[in-house]
């Protein structure tokens, strides 16, 4: 299985995979509209499948690199289970929704910090590449 994260040092960018990596799913790539060091990939369902992470956004990145199963099943209380990536815990994030079913977490007020993500749609991705059930 290739790893979930990727880093290229060469290019100095960074690579999370949501789903497993295929050959032309992606259709779309977006920049994220508050930090434009990450790029979004989306399938031709509208799925996020992958983020790419370059500049400094991409250095905090490198130590994940080569790793699978880097999601954690979670429950809220209002909207049920979702999958979390966070590269560091911090207890106050703040959150920026990009995409309906879809929150990525900040450490500052200027959505520069990029630590981690949150996916609620957990029946459009597989349990089994992200945590590893």
């Amino acid at each position: 299985m290739k790893a979930q994260v990727t880093y290229d040092d060469y290019a100095g960018m960074g690579y999370i995979y949501f789903t497993p990596p295929t050959p032309g799913c992606v259709v779309k790539t977006v920049e994220l509209e508050v930090n434009s060091d990450l790029m979004l990939d989306f399938d031709r369902n509208g799925r996020l499948v992958g983020i790419e992470l370059g500049g400094k956004t991409s250095d905090r990145l490198k130590e994940w690199a080569g790793r699978n199963h880097i999601f954690e099943k979670h429950f809220h209380h209002d909207k049920g289970y979702f999958f979390r990536f966070m590269m560091t815990d911090l207890p106050h994030t703040l959150q920026y929704a990009v995409v309906e079913h879809v929150v990525f977490h900040f450490k500052d007020d200027r959505y520069n910090d990029f630590i981690g993500i949150d996916l609620y749609d957990i029946d459009q991705y597989s349990e089994s590449f992200l945590v590893g059930n």
